[in-house]
């Protein structure tokens, strides 16, 4: 889990209650969206394995790569640090492959505003 993504979403998530409290809860430094859960699941494998069901069991609505992202990023740093303070190096492939995924998205972000004669100032979410 520390080489690269791998987005888990909480609503498809079963977890034990003592090990969401062994692993010290949600972490309280994250004041808006963004990260909290998958430093959870970072700490609760430290507690064992994960157990993977193939087949759906929720439905999930979205939103776009560039409004997610937007959300977000205010809660990657605060996660870079945690990751870095607990794993140390062995957390950076991980952080490199997140940063990557948020540089690609604002990337293209930029390349259709550009395509779509946007100079500057707010970018419309095309």
């Amino acid at each position: 889990m520390l080489t690269r993504w791998w987005p888990i979403f909480p609503s498809a998530v079963l977890i034990r209650r003592a090990t969401v409290i062994a692993c010290g809860s949600f972490d309280a430094g994250f004041r808006r969206p963004g990260y909290e859960d998958p430093l959870l699941w970072l700490l609760a494998r430290e507690s064992g394995a994960f157990v993977y069901v193939d087949r759906p069991l929720v439905l999930y609505r979205y939103l776009p790569e560039f409004e997610r992202m937007t959300k977000y990023a205010p809660g990657l740093t605060i996660f870079a640090d945690r990751v870095h303070r607990h794993f140390g190096g062995a957390g950076e492939a991980l952080m490199a492959d997140l940063r990557g995924a948020h540089l690609s998205v604002l990337s293209h972000q930029g390349l259709v505003a550009m395509a779509l004669g946007h100079s500057g100032g707010e970018l419309d979410r095309a």
